[in-house]
């Protein structure tokens, strides 16, 4: 006996596949200590959303968008964090990340779990000045 299936049921968007199965990546790659990495993956994910990313209102308007999700972010800062990446590296690929893609894709303010997941690193790297320094320094671009 066979069951019919609807598959819009459980139909999830391309952007929340594509989220996953970065977020599943960098896990792996942090688990096995490599921050290489997980700045590659997040290198070429950001890269294939760049190049497939339109303008709403454009011409072509069924061509794909994708976007990653927020929450990537702060994936990737977590998953450095427990990897033997250097603190400052850390710090640059968050502002590399902020300032070259999620201000400019989402167009939305930092969400307060991609400023947490940063400061938690901080903190847990013994830099407790640095953490209320990046506080300060990115509390303005923070969505509440």
């Amino acid at each position: 006996a066979t069951t019919d299936v609807n598959h819009h049921d459980w139909e999830v968007s391309p952007d929340e596949v594509l989220s996953q199965t970065v977020v599943q990546a960098i896990r792996l790659a942090a688990s096995l200590n490599d921050y290489r990495l997980i700045l590659r993956l997040m290198e070429a994910a950001t890269t294939f959303c760049h190049n497939h990313h339109r303008q709403p209102n454009t011409e072509n308007s069924d061509t794909a968008s994708w976007f990653l999700q927020p929450r990537v972010l702060s994936e990737a800062v977590t998953g450095l964090g427990s990897t033997s990446i250097s603190l400052a590296k850390i710090r640059k690929f968050w502002r590399e990340s902020v300032v070259s893609y999620f201000s400019s894709h989402n167009n939305t303010a930092i969400t307060p779990r991609q400023v947490n997941a940063m400061l938690t690193v901080l903190g847990q790297g013994g830099k407790p000045g640095a953490a209320i320094q990046f506080l300060h320094s990115n509390s303005h671009r923070v969505d509440a």
